[in-house]
Protein backbone atom coordinates (compact mmCIF):
# COMPACT_ATOMS: atom_id res chain seq x y z
CA UNK A 1 0.00 0.00 0.00
CA UNK A 2 1.55 3.52 -1.03
CA UNK A 3 1.86 6.46 1.15
CA UNK A 4 -1.33 7.74 -0.68
CA UNK A 5 -3.28 4.88 -0.05
CA UNK A 6 -3.05 5.26 3.57
CA UNK A 7 -3.43 8.96 3.79
CA UNK A 8 -5.98 8.35 1.86
CA UNK A 9 -7.72 5.89 4.43
CA UNK A 10 -6.65 7.89 7.56
CA UNK A 11 -8.84 11.03 5.92
CA UNK A 12 -11.82 9.02 5.24
CA UNK A 13 -11.75 7.39 8.41
CA UNK A 14 -11.21 10.13 10.59
CA UNK A 15 -14.40 12.07 8.14
CA UNK A 16 -16.14 8.96 9.26
CA UNK A 17 -15.19 9.18 13.12
CA UNK A 18 -15.96 12.67 12.94
CA UNK A 19 -19.68 12.19 10.97
CA UNK A 20 -20.64 9.52 13.56
CA UNK A 21 -19.66 11.90 16.62
CA UNK A 22 -21.88 14.34 15.20
CA UNK A 23 -24.54 11.87 14.09
CA UNK A 24 -25.17 9.87 17.36
CA UNK A 25 -24.75 12.60 19.87
CA UNK A 26 -27.28 15.25 21.04
CA UNK A 27 -28.43 17.25 23.60
CA UNK A 28 -31.42 16.31 25.59
CA UNK A 29 -33.64 18.27 28.31
CA UNK A 30 -32.61 17.11 31.57
CA UNK A 31 -35.13 17.21 34.49
CA UNK A 32 -35.86 20.56 35.95
CA UNK A 33 -33.76 21.72 38.90
CA UNK A 34 -36.67 22.44 41.90
CA UNK A 35 -34.08 25.87 43.51
CA UNK A 36 -33.85 27.47 40.21
CA UNK A 37 -37.96 26.61 39.15
CA UNK A 38 -38.68 28.01 42.78
CA UNK A 39 -36.95 31.12 42.21
CA UNK A 40 -38.26 31.42 38.86
CA UNK A 41 -41.57 31.51 40.59
CA UNK A 42 -41.02 34.18 42.40
CA UNK A 43 -40.30 36.18 39.17
CA UNK A 44 -43.14 35.25 37.43
CA UNK A 45 -44.85 36.95 40.31
CA UNK A 46 -43.43 40.12 39.98
CA UNK A 47 -43.35 41.11 36.31
CA UNK A 48 -46.78 42.64 36.33
CA UNK A 49 -45.32 46.08 35.83
CA UNK A 50 -42.50 44.40 32.99
CA UNK A 51 -41.95 47.47 29.99
CA UNK A 52 -43.14 46.42 26.97
CA UNK A 53 -40.31 44.64 24.32
CA UNK A 54 -38.80 47.18 21.94
CA UNK A 55 -36.46 46.39 18.90
CA UNK A 56 -33.72 48.00 17.35
CA UNK A 57 -32.24 47.19 13.78
CA UNK A 58 -28.87 44.83 14.07
CA UNK A 59 -26.02 45.12 11.10
CA UNK A 60 -27.65 42.14 9.01
CA UNK A 61 -31.30 43.32 9.47
CA UNK A 62 -32.28 40.90 12.39
CA UNK A 63 -34.51 42.83 14.61
CA UNK A 64 -33.26 42.32 18.25
CA UNK A 65 -35.52 43.57 21.25
CA UNK A 66 -34.56 44.92 24.55
CA UNK A 67 -36.76 46.45 27.62
CA UNK A 68 -36.38 49.64 28.56
CA UNK A 69 -36.12 50.95 31.98
CA UNK A 70 -35.81 55.17 31.34
CA UNK A 71 -33.81 57.39 33.81
CA UNK A 72 -30.68 59.78 33.87
CA UNK A 73 -29.07 60.04 29.98
CA UNK A 74 -25.74 60.33 31.36
CA UNK A 75 -25.51 56.89 33.09
CA UNK A 76 -26.57 53.84 31.27
CA UNK A 77 -26.22 50.05 32.22
CA UNK A 78 -27.18 47.73 29.34
CA UNK A 79 -28.00 44.17 30.99
CA UNK A 80 -27.57 40.54 29.76
CA UNK A 81 -29.57 37.27 30.88
CA UNK A 82 -28.38 34.19 31.69
CA UNK A 83 -28.28 30.86 29.83
CA UNK A 84 -31.77 29.61 28.41
CA UNK A 85 -33.43 33.02 29.00
CA UNK A 86 -34.45 36.51 28.36
CA UNK A 87 -34.64 40.40 28.96
CA UNK A 88 -37.05 39.25 31.59
CA UNK A 89 -34.58 37.81 33.86
CA UNK A 90 -33.07 41.06 34.58
CA UNK A 91 -36.59 43.38 35.47
CA UNK A 92 -36.02 43.57 38.87
CA UNK A 93 -32.53 44.44 39.07
CA UNK A 94 -33.31 46.92 35.73
CA UNK A 95 -36.01 48.59 37.88
CA UNK A 96 -34.36 49.22 40.57
CA UNK A 97 -31.38 51.16 39.08
CA UNK A 98 -33.84 53.17 37.19
CA UNK A 99 -35.10 54.07 40.55
CA UNK A 100 -31.39 55.45 41.23
CA UNK A 101 -31.40 57.72 38.60
CA UNK A 102 -29.48 54.83 35.90
CA UNK A 103 -31.24 54.00 32.52
CA UNK A 104 -31.34 50.32 32.47
CA UNK A 105 -31.71 48.10 29.30
CA UNK A 106 -32.48 44.92 29.38
CA UNK A 107 -31.38 42.72 26.21
CA UNK A 108 -32.71 39.72 24.40
CA UNK A 109 -29.93 38.10 23.02
CA UNK A 110 -30.06 37.03 19.93
CA UNK A 111 -31.16 33.50 20.07
CA UNK A 112 -33.03 34.23 22.70
CA UNK A 113 -36.98 36.15 23.61
CA UNK A 114 -38.01 37.89 20.37
CA UNK A 115 -34.75 38.54 18.48
CA UNK A 116 -34.03 35.92 15.99
CA UNK A 117 -34.21 32.64 15.26
CA UNK A 118 -34.65 30.67 18.82
CA UNK A 119 -30.73 28.96 19.99
CA UNK A 120 -28.54 29.68 16.97
CA UNK A 121 -26.60 32.85 15.78
CA UNK A 122 -24.88 32.70 12.44
CA UNK A 123 -21.48 33.20 13.28
CA UNK A 124 -19.47 32.91 16.99
CA UNK A 125 -19.35 37.11 17.45
CA UNK A 126 -22.36 37.95 16.39
CA UNK A 127 -23.73 38.57 19.94
CA UNK A 128 -20.70 40.66 20.79
CA UNK A 129 -21.44 42.62 17.31
CA UNK A 130 -25.19 42.94 18.16
CA UNK A 131 -24.32 44.77 21.54
CA UNK A 132 -21.66 46.99 19.30
CA UNK A 133 -24.80 48.02 17.24
CA UNK A 134 -27.39 48.34 20.16
CA UNK A 135 -24.81 50.73 21.90
CA UNK A 136 -25.04 52.55 18.26
CA UNK A 137 -28.66 52.64 18.35
CA UNK A 138 -28.76 54.44 21.97
CA UNK A 139 -25.94 56.88 20.92
CA UNK A 140 -28.21 59.85 20.20
CA UNK A 141 -30.47 59.49 23.71
CA UNK A 142 -26.84 58.83 25.83
CA UNK A 143 -24.20 60.99 23.72
CA UNK A 144 -21.96 61.53 26.82
CA UNK A 145 -23.22 58.63 29.06
CA UNK A 146 -21.11 56.27 31.12
CA UNK A 147 -21.71 52.72 30.08
CA UNK A 148 -21.64 49.28 31.93
CA UNK A 149 -22.63 46.01 30.93
CA UNK A 150 -24.02 43.52 33.65
CA UNK A 151 -24.55 39.81 32.96
CA UNK A 152 -25.65 37.02 34.68
CA UNK A 153 -24.85 32.96 34.42
CA UNK A 154 -23.84 32.36 30.91
CA UNK A 155 -24.52 36.20 30.42
CA UNK A 156 -21.90 37.04 32.93
CA UNK A 157 -19.48 34.50 31.44
CA UNK A 158 -20.11 36.69 27.70
CA UNK A 159 -19.49 39.77 30.08
CA UNK A 160 -15.80 38.20 30.27
CA UNK A 161 -15.52 37.29 27.11
CA UNK A 162 -16.52 41.16 25.66
CA UNK A 163 -14.58 42.71 28.35
CA UNK A 164 -11.69 40.97 27.67
CA UNK A 165 -11.97 41.00 23.65
CA UNK A 166 -11.32 43.86 20.85
CA UNK A 167 -14.72 45.71 22.21
CA UNK A 168 -14.44 46.03 25.64
CA UNK A 169 -13.33 49.26 26.25
CA UNK A 170 -17.04 50.30 24.33
CA UNK A 171 -18.35 50.56 27.61
CA UNK A 172 -16.39 51.83 31.30
CA UNK A 173 -17.39 49.23 33.71
CA UNK A 174 -18.80 45.41 34.31
CA UNK A 175 -20.86 43.67 37.15
CA UNK A 176 -20.36 39.64 36.33
CA UNK A 177 -23.25 37.96 38.23
CA UNK A 178 -21.84 34.39 39.17
CA UNK A 179 -20.08 34.01 35.85
CA UNK A 180 -19.66 30.79 34.05
CA UNK A 181 -16.01 30.55 33.15
CA UNK A 182 -15.86 27.57 31.88
CA UNK A 183 -15.05 24.02 32.49
CA UNK A 184 -11.51 23.63 33.49
CA UNK A 185 -12.43 26.81 35.49
CA UNK A 186 -12.12 26.07 39.46
CA UNK A 187 -15.53 27.50 39.60
CA UNK A 188 -17.06 25.09 37.49
CA UNK A 189 -18.78 21.91 39.42
CA UNK A 190 -18.31 18.48 37.97
CA UNK A 191 -21.58 17.93 36.20
CA UNK A 192 -22.60 20.14 33.25
CA UNK A 193 -23.96 23.71 35.51
CA UNK A 194 -24.87 21.86 38.36
CA UNK A 195 -27.32 19.52 36.24
CA UNK A 196 -29.05 22.84 34.56
CA UNK A 197 -27.51 21.33 31.04
CA UNK A 198 -27.05 18.46 29.33
CA UNK A 199 -23.72 18.66 26.69
CA UNK A 200 -23.31 16.81 23.95
CA UNK A 201 -19.66 16.13 24.18
CA UNK A 202 -18.55 14.44 21.16
CA UNK A 203 -20.13 16.93 19.19
CA UNK A 204 -18.76 19.44 20.35
CA UNK A 205 -15.58 17.83 19.99
CA UNK A 206 -16.32 17.00 16.47
CA UNK A 207 -17.64 20.55 15.84
CA UNK A 208 -14.67 22.56 17.27
CA UNK A 209 -12.30 20.36 15.11
CA UNK A 210 -14.06 21.14 12.20
CA UNK A 211 -14.15 24.95 13.25
CA UNK A 212 -10.68 24.21 13.71
CA UNK A 213 -10.03 23.70 10.28
CA UNK A 214 -12.52 26.28 8.78
CA UNK A 215 -15.80 24.01 7.95
CA UNK A 216 -18.31 25.93 10.21
CA UNK A 217 -21.17 24.52 8.07
CA UNK A 218 -22.46 22.57 10.73
CA UNK A 219 -22.65 24.99 13.38
CA UNK A 220 -26.23 24.86 13.73
CA UNK A 221 -26.36 21.62 15.12
CA UNK A 222 -27.70 21.58 18.98
CA UNK A 223 -24.98 20.66 21.53
CA UNK A 224 -26.74 22.07 24.49
CA UNK A 225 -29.78 21.25 26.34
CA UNK A 226 -31.92 22.99 29.12
CA UNK A 227 -33.58 21.85 32.09
CA UNK A 228 -36.78 23.30 30.70
CA UNK A 229 -39.70 21.58 32.18
CA UNK A 230 -41.96 20.05 28.78
CA UNK A 231 -44.83 22.16 29.33
CA UNK A 232 -42.61 25.50 29.46
CA UNK A 233 -40.73 24.76 26.27
CA UNK A 234 -42.46 26.60 24.04
CA UNK A 235 -42.89 29.60 26.09
CA UNK A 236 -41.38 32.17 24.08
CA UNK A 237 -39.10 33.75 26.65
CA UNK A 238 -37.44 30.58 27.03
CA UNK A 239 -34.88 28.82 24.82
CA UNK A 240 -34.57 24.48 24.86
CA UNK A 241 -31.67 24.64 23.28
CA UNK A 242 -28.66 25.63 21.76
CA UNK A 243 -26.27 25.54 19.15
CA UNK A 244 -22.65 25.03 18.79
CA UNK A 245 -22.06 28.98 17.63
CA UNK A 246 -24.51 30.22 20.39
CA UNK A 247 -22.45 27.95 22.41
CA UNK A 248 -19.53 28.69 21.97
CA UNK A 249 -20.35 32.64 21.85
CA UNK A 250 -22.74 33.25 24.90
CA UNK A 251 -19.97 31.87 27.78
CA UNK A 252 -16.09 32.75 28.59
CA UNK A 253 -13.94 32.21 25.39
CA UNK A 254 -12.24 28.38 26.01
CA UNK A 255 -8.72 30.68 27.01
CA UNK A 256 -10.55 32.60 29.85
CA UNK A 257 -7.81 33.49 31.64
CA UNK A 258 -6.49 35.55 28.43
CA UNK A 259 -10.12 36.67 28.43
CA UNK A 260 -9.22 38.25 32.34
CA UNK A 261 -6.03 38.88 31.59
CA UNK A 262 -7.16 41.49 28.86
CA UNK A 263 -9.88 43.13 30.43
CA UNK A 264 -8.87 46.55 30.25
CA UNK A 265 -11.99 48.29 32.48
CA UNK A 266 -13.15 47.82 36.09
CA UNK A 267 -15.02 44.90 36.86
CA UNK A 268 -16.86 43.64 39.67
CA UNK A 269 -18.40 40.00 40.12
CA UNK A 270 -21.20 38.80 42.45
CA UNK A 271 -22.03 35.51 43.67
CA UNK A 272 -24.58 33.92 45.90
CA UNK A 273 -22.71 31.70 49.11
CA UNK A 274 -25.19 28.71 48.18
CA UNK A 275 -25.05 28.39 44.36
CA UNK A 276 -26.23 25.02 43.24
CA UNK A 277 -24.21 26.01 39.91
CA UNK A 278 -21.26 26.98 39.93
CA UNK A 279 -18.39 26.83 43.29
CA UNK A 280 -19.19 30.42 44.62
CA UNK A 281 -16.26 30.27 47.14
CA UNK A 282 -13.98 29.41 44.06
CA UNK A 283 -14.40 32.54 42.13
CA UNK A 284 -12.20 34.45 44.04
CA UNK A 285 -9.52 31.80 43.36
CA UNK A 286 -10.11 31.59 39.87
CA UNK A 287 -9.69 35.63 38.65
CA UNK A 288 -6.87 35.98 41.60
CA UNK A 289 -5.26 33.14 39.23
CA UNK A 290 -5.05 35.42 36.39
CA UNK A 291 -4.71 39.09 38.57
CA UNK A 292 -6.12 40.87 41.73
CA UNK A 293 -7.72 43.86 40.76
CA UNK A 294 -11.65 42.26 40.27
CA UNK A 295 -12.93 42.74 43.26
CA UNK A 296 -15.42 39.30 44.33
CA UNK A 297 -18.66 40.50 46.15
CA UNK A 298 -20.60 36.98 47.96
CA UNK A 299 -24.12 37.13 49.36
CA UNK A 300 -24.95 34.98 52.28
CA UNK A 301 -27.79 32.77 51.81
CA UNK A 302 -28.43 33.24 47.73
CA UNK A 303 -28.89 30.72 45.58
CA UNK A 304 -27.82 30.57 41.62
CA UNK A 305 -31.62 32.11 40.13
CA UNK A 306 -32.15 34.00 43.60
CA UNK A 307 -29.23 36.44 42.19
CA UNK A 308 -32.41 37.91 40.33
CA UNK A 309 -34.89 37.38 41.94
CA UNK A 310 -34.45 38.60 45.72
CA UNK A 311 -34.07 41.41 47.38
CA UNK A 312 -30.27 41.34 49.29
CA UNK A 313 -28.95 39.97 45.76
CA UNK A 314 -30.51 42.41 43.60
CA UNK A 315 -29.00 45.15 46.56
CA UNK A 316 -25.43 43.78 46.00
CA UNK A 317 -25.98 43.83 42.48
CA UNK A 318 -27.31 47.40 42.24
CA UNK A 319 -24.47 48.29 44.87
CA UNK A 320 -21.69 47.03 42.48
CA UNK A 321 -23.15 49.37 39.42
CA UNK A 322 -23.54 52.38 41.52
CA UNK A 323 -20.04 51.60 42.86
CA UNK A 324 -18.76 51.86 39.22
CA UNK A 325 -21.50 53.93 37.95
CA UNK A 326 -21.49 57.09 40.81
CA UNK A 327 -23.84 60.17 40.58
CA UNK A 328 -22.92 63.06 40.02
Amino acid sequence: MTLFSILTLLSVGGVAVLAGMMAFSAPFNPPPVPTLQAAAGVLVKNIGDLPKAESFGARDGTRIAYRAYPASADRVAVLVHGSSGSSVLMHLIAKELAKLGITAYALDMRGHGFSGPKGDVAYVGQLDDDVEDFLKSIAPKHPNAKRLLLGFSAGGGFIVRFAGGAKGEMFDSYVAMAPYLGEDAPSARSRVDGGWASAAVPRIIALAILDGVGIRQFGYLPVLGFAIPEEQRSNPVLTPFYSYRLWANFRAPHDWKGAVRGIRRPMIVVGGSTDELFRTEKFDEAFRLVRNDIKVEVVPGINHMQLVTEPPAIAAAVKAVTALLPGQ
